[in-house]
Protein backbone atom coordinates (compact mmCIF):
# COMPACT_ATOMS: atom_id res chain seq x y z
CA UNK A 1 0.00 0.00 0.00
CA UNK A 2 1.17 2.92 -0.72
CA UNK A 3 0.37 6.98 1.21
CA UNK A 4 -0.45 10.00 0.38
CA UNK A 5 -0.70 12.96 2.43
CA UNK A 6 -3.32 15.86 2.01
CA UNK A 7 -5.16 18.85 3.82
CA UNK A 8 -8.71 19.05 3.64
CA UNK A 9 -10.61 22.11 4.82
CA UNK A 10 -12.52 21.89 7.68
CA UNK A 11 -16.29 22.67 7.70
CA UNK A 12 -16.12 23.81 11.61
CA UNK A 13 -13.26 26.32 11.43
CA UNK A 14 -11.13 28.04 8.63
CA UNK A 15 -8.34 27.80 11.06
CA UNK A 16 -8.69 23.87 11.46
CA UNK A 17 -7.57 22.02 8.69
CA UNK A 18 -7.07 17.52 9.02
CA UNK A 19 -4.57 15.91 7.88
CA UNK A 20 -5.79 12.86 5.65
CA UNK A 21 -3.69 9.56 4.52
CA UNK A 22 -4.79 8.14 1.57
CA UNK A 23 -3.99 4.79 -0.75
CA UNK A 24 -2.66 6.32 -4.29
CA UNK A 25 -3.37 2.89 -5.76
CA UNK A 26 -7.38 2.81 -4.70
CA UNK A 27 -7.86 6.24 -4.07
CA UNK A 28 -9.22 5.21 -0.29
CA UNK A 29 -9.14 8.09 2.01
CA UNK A 30 -7.61 5.72 5.09
CA UNK A 31 -7.75 8.25 7.98
CA UNK A 32 -8.17 11.46 8.94
CA UNK A 33 -6.17 12.69 11.78
CA UNK A 34 -7.36 14.58 14.36
CA UNK A 35 -8.00 18.47 13.61
CA UNK A 36 -4.35 20.50 13.95
CA UNK A 37 -4.58 23.80 15.13
CA UNK A 38 -3.56 25.93 12.01
CA UNK A 39 -2.16 23.94 8.82
CA UNK A 40 0.77 21.70 8.32
CA UNK A 41 3.45 23.29 5.96
CA UNK A 42 5.41 20.37 6.03
CA UNK A 43 5.27 16.83 6.74
CA UNK A 44 7.61 13.00 7.02
CA UNK A 45 7.07 9.59 7.93
CA UNK A 46 9.71 8.06 9.79
CA UNK A 47 11.51 5.18 8.15
CA UNK A 48 9.61 2.38 9.96
CA UNK A 49 6.54 4.08 8.89
CA UNK A 50 4.81 4.11 12.26
CA UNK A 51 4.76 7.94 12.73
CA UNK A 52 3.91 11.00 10.47
CA UNK A 53 5.29 14.42 12.19
CA UNK A 54 3.57 17.35 10.98
CA UNK A 55 4.93 20.81 10.92
CA UNK A 56 3.26 24.32 10.73
CA UNK A 57 0.44 25.86 12.94
CA UNK A 58 0.73 29.36 12.12
CA UNK A 59 -1.11 29.99 15.62
CA UNK A 60 0.65 27.25 18.01
CA UNK A 61 3.61 26.74 16.01
CA UNK A 62 3.64 23.14 16.72
CA UNK A 63 5.22 19.97 15.68
CA UNK A 64 3.12 17.07 15.94
CA UNK A 65 3.63 13.35 15.94
CA UNK A 66 0.92 10.93 15.29
CA UNK A 67 0.31 7.48 15.36
CA UNK A 68 -0.44 6.13 11.68
CA UNK A 69 -1.98 3.18 13.23
CA UNK A 70 -4.82 4.51 15.09
CA UNK A 71 -4.67 7.90 14.13
CA UNK A 72 -4.11 9.35 17.96
CA UNK A 73 -1.85 12.61 18.20
CA UNK A 74 1.57 11.30 20.30
CA UNK A 75 3.52 13.84 20.96
CA UNK A 76 3.54 18.05 20.07
CA UNK A 77 6.79 19.89 20.32
CA UNK A 78 6.53 23.49 20.63
CA UNK A 79 10.04 25.52 20.57
CA UNK A 80 10.42 27.22 17.56
CA UNK A 81 10.37 30.97 18.29
CA UNK A 82 6.93 33.05 18.80
CA UNK A 83 5.50 34.18 14.82
CA UNK A 84 7.99 31.18 13.56
CA UNK A 85 6.97 27.78 12.79
CA UNK A 86 8.46 24.60 11.44
CA UNK A 87 9.09 24.65 7.58
CA UNK A 88 11.07 21.71 7.35
CA UNK A 89 11.26 18.15 8.70
CA UNK A 90 13.65 15.15 9.16
CA UNK A 91 13.75 11.59 11.01
CA UNK A 92 16.88 9.78 11.71
CA UNK A 93 16.99 6.75 9.91
CA UNK A 94 16.75 4.69 13.29
CA UNK A 95 13.24 7.02 13.93
CA UNK A 96 14.69 8.32 17.17
CA UNK A 97 15.87 11.94 16.32
CA UNK A 98 13.48 14.33 14.57
CA UNK A 99 15.12 17.76 12.86
CA UNK A 100 12.56 20.66 12.62
CA UNK A 101 13.91 23.90 10.56
CA UNK A 102 12.10 27.42 10.51
CA UNK A 103 10.86 29.52 8.62
CA UNK A 104 10.88 33.18 10.16
CA UNK A 105 13.42 31.64 13.12
CA UNK A 106 15.89 30.01 10.65
CA UNK A 107 16.82 28.03 13.33
CA UNK A 108 17.33 23.77 13.36
CA UNK A 109 16.28 21.80 16.43
CA UNK A 110 16.82 18.45 17.47
CA UNK A 111 14.09 16.35 18.83
CA UNK A 112 14.85 12.81 20.89
CA UNK A 113 11.52 11.69 19.79
CA UNK A 114 11.28 8.95 22.56
CA UNK A 115 11.25 10.96 25.21
CA UNK A 116 9.91 14.47 23.65
CA UNK A 117 13.54 16.31 24.63
CA UNK A 118 15.01 19.03 22.97
CA UNK A 119 18.64 17.62 22.12
CA UNK A 120 20.38 20.69 19.93
CA UNK A 121 19.66 23.83 18.25
CA UNK A 122 21.48 25.19 15.59
CA UNK A 123 21.06 28.93 14.64
CA UNK A 124 23.67 29.45 11.98
CA UNK A 125 21.38 29.96 8.94
CA UNK A 126 20.34 33.71 8.30
CA UNK A 127 17.37 32.64 6.00
CA UNK A 128 14.50 30.12 6.57
CA UNK A 129 15.35 26.87 6.85
CA UNK A 130 13.54 24.92 4.15
CA UNK A 131 14.97 21.61 3.90
CA UNK A 132 16.19 18.89 6.04
CA UNK A 133 17.85 15.26 4.74
CA UNK A 134 19.98 13.01 7.65
CA UNK A 135 22.14 10.91 5.40
CA UNK A 136 21.68 6.95 5.46
CA UNK A 137 23.96 6.50 8.54
CA UNK A 138 21.98 9.49 10.62
CA UNK A 139 25.67 11.00 11.09
CA UNK A 140 24.87 13.54 9.05
CA UNK A 141 22.44 16.32 8.74
CA UNK A 142 22.20 18.33 5.68
CA UNK A 143 20.00 21.81 5.85
CA UNK A 144 18.95 24.38 2.02
CA UNK A 145 18.25 27.86 3.52
CA UNK A 146 15.91 30.62 1.53
CA UNK A 147 19.56 32.34 1.42
CA UNK A 148 20.92 29.53 -1.12
CA UNK A 149 23.35 27.97 1.72
CA UNK A 150 23.47 24.34 2.25
CA UNK A 151 25.16 23.08 5.18
CA UNK A 152 25.91 19.98 6.69
CA UNK A 153 25.87 18.90 10.34
CA UNK A 154 27.53 16.26 12.21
Amino acid sequence: MRLKITESPSTLSVKRIPISLWDITSGACLKTLAVVTGRAFCTVFSTDGRTLASGGGLWDHSIDLWDVATGEQRQAFTRHERNAYARALAFSTDSCILASGGYDDSVILLWDVNIGKLLKTRTEHTAQVNNLCFSPDSWTLVSGCGDGKVLLWE
